[in-house]
């Protein structure tokens, strides 16, 4: 489980996330931090524990109809011990959807994540937006459907969501501290040597740049572009209202084209498999 990755994006890494899921995630991620001795140990020992066991399946069959779930925040490379930390890989969702689709007449994927990393997360909505293209897709929002996860749920044929969900949260963040007061405090100067006006931004003990500030926002700005194109390619029902960041409860995301319905799970089975009957007696 590669958490010095992680930590090192929670610090200074580019997210599309809620961010009260954020905070409580790096709350608990500095927990087991590699660079302590203890936490180094309790992750050994949970390596070695769980290391020879098979991860659980995220997909599933059910009548024709191929069952997925995207539960936890979605980060890359975490593997089973991550998985069970509440992280969910979107390449091992997107494996599992490529590999069994093919004996699926339709898929249903149930979501309850509030986001993640952007890495590899428009790779996984690019899957779903292609399956969705040769069959039905429904999204069920049991619970949070937010930023990475509604990017990914955006692509699918429909959105269904529970009365309770959280959905929207569309928009990318990147939080940088600036350590120099800290750094004054305890009496240490840190003296940088780079090879490029960018090179070196956010290095612990320095304050950004003005052309680094806005190198960075540049980099947000252009994620986000590409966040809002593949929502509106596929629902140029949302509102751009619906499109500042905000999560919205249950049938308040309706209005907003953010979901098509505000049902229970079962209601989105049944339809999902009406559809699939239909599109097989044309067919």
């Amino acid at each position: 489980m590669n958490t010095n990755r992680l930590l090192a994006d929670i610090k200074g890494g580019t997210w599309m996330m809620h961010e009260p899921a954020f905070l409580a995630m790096a709350e608990n991620a500095s927990r087991h931090d590699a660079s302590v001795p203890e936490a180094a140990a309790k992750r050994t020992a949970m390596d070695n524990l769980y290391g020879l066991k098979d991860p659980p399946p995220i997909a599933a069959m059910d009548k024709g109809v191929l069952v997925a779930g995207l539960s936890g925040v979605m980060y890359p490379g975490l593997g089973i011990i991550g998985r069970t930390l509440g992280y969910i890989d979107p390449d091992d969702i997107a494996d599992e959807l490529q590999e069994k689709e093919d004996d699926a007449d339709a898929v249903l994927l149930v979501i309850d994540s509030p986001g993640g990393a952007v890495s590899r997360t428009p790779d996984l909505a690019n899957v779903v937006r292609e399956i969705a293209s040769r069959k039905p897709v429904i999204v069920y929002a049991s619970g949070l459907c937010c930023s990475a996860a509604y990017w990914v749920a955006s692509q699918a044929s429909a959105i269904y969501a529970s009365p309770s969900s959280h959905v929207g949260s569309i928009g990318v963040f990147q939080a940088i501290a600036d350590m120099t007061g800290a750094y004054d405090k305890a009496g240490v100067k840190v003296e940088l040597f780079k090879s490029g006006a960018l090179k070196g931004a956010n290095a612990y003990g320095t304050s950004l740049t003005d052309e680094q500030r806005a190198a960075f926002q540049s980099n947000i700005d252009t994620i986000f572009s590409e966040f809002k194109g593949a929502v509106t390619y596929r629902r140029p029902q949302v509102k751009t209202d619906a499109m500042t960041g905000w999560a919205y409860y249950g049938a308040s995301a309706k209005p907003l084209g953010l979901v098509d319905s505000i049902s229970d799970l079962n209601t989105a089975k049944a339809d999902l498999r009406k559809i699939a009957d239909l599109r097989r007696m044309k067919g």
